[in-house]
């Protein structure tokens, strides 16, 4: 079944297939990396962040979640984040999926998916967030709710503040349960007492490179490089090269280097695991998952696969 989703989506073209794995260790056998971490993040109502300018100018409105009010903005929103891991909602399906709210999500004291949506003195969306909320109170009537975010994006520092000043203040909530968030997300360095955030670190986006030379040209790159690599893949043995791997001014190319020596043999489930640029090659070659057989190769490949940001998937799917 794998390897006819794998093939079928080479045959459309497409470079990479990922998803989120009910159980990690299946994915690794079909050569699935692990591309990006996600932090499940429990912070305190009430928590104090820190100023950001024309936070305060923002206008929000708070609302039942409605696919027919509200996708055109989830929609106009996602496509514009930039950080690796991030889907587009291309395709109108996975649209209408984001606003699925079956009873088995809000029973037993839950609600139904609120809205939250952050918009400029234009009117124009530039953040929202999905969540819900459920009531509970101590022996002693405080109130104790949970407030648990299904996803939320933003695309200014202002509009990360405003957004997360809102969630954090609710009333008769106790808790805000924040997820899945980049290892890097802004609201880590927003709070004036990081250590209330009680984070759980998790896996995120597995990832699996169907097609290593289109894959490889259509990534950026941080600085240059030129490398020799030579892949293994047992599904598609054509990935294997060797390929030499250059960059300049950001961009990649690869082109088949038949007879050159390599610089470095990697596996295409590492190779996966370091494409979105969250896992070092580095880290993986100190693993013993990587070899390097010119001095110095790796960490030339790893800072030219680097991210400037963490990568993860702000949509469960």
């Amino acid at each position: 079944m794998m390897a006819d989703h794998l093939t079928d989506a080479r045959s459309r073209g497409e470079v990479a297939s990922a998803l989120y794995a009910a159980e990690s260790e299946i994915y690794q056998r079909f050569g699935y990396g692990l591309a990006a971490r996600q932090l499940d993040v429990r912070i305190p109502r009430g928590a104090t962040l820190r100023d950001v300018p024309d936070s305060e100018a923002l206008r929000v409105r708070i609302e039942k979640a409605s696919l027919k009010r509200h996708g055109a903005m989830v929609a106009e929103v996602q496509s514009r984040l930039t950080r690796p891991g991030t889907m587009t909602l291309e395709h109108p399906r996975a649209l209408t999926a984001r606003f699925a709210d079956p009873s088995s999500e809000w029973e037993g004291g839950g609600e139904r998916l609120r809205m939250l949506t952050v918009e400029d003195a234009d009117g124009a969306p530039v953040a929202y967030a999905m969540f819900r909320r459920k009531g509970a109170w101590s022996a002693e009537g405080i109130p104790e709710g949970v407030l648990s975010t299904k996803e939320c994006a933003a695309l200014s520092p202002a509009a990360t503040h405003r957004m997360w000043s809102v969630l954090l203040d609710i009333d008769l909530m106790g808790t805000v349960e924040a997820m899945p968030l980049a290892t890097d997300d802004p609201v880590l360095w927003l709070l004036t007492d990081p250590r209330s955030a009680r984070p759980r670190l998790r896996d995120n986006l597995w990832l699996r490179i169907v097609d290593v030379p289109a894959a490889l040209t259509a990534r950026e790159y941080l600085c240059p490089v030129d490398a020799v690599i030579e892949v293994t893949d047992p599904l598609f043995p054509d990935n294997a090269g060797p390929w030499r791997v250059t960059s300049r001014a950001g961009e990649g190319h690869v082109e088949s280097a038949p007879g050159a020596q390599p610089d470095i043999v990697i596996s295409v489930q590492e190779l996966s695991a370091a494409y979105l640029g969250g896992v070092s090659l580095t880290a993986l070659a100190a693993a013993g998952l990587v070899e390097e057989r010119r001095p110095g190769a790796v960490r030339a490949l790893a800072a030219a696969f680097e991210s400037t940001s963490a990568p993860v998937s702000n949509l469960f799917f």
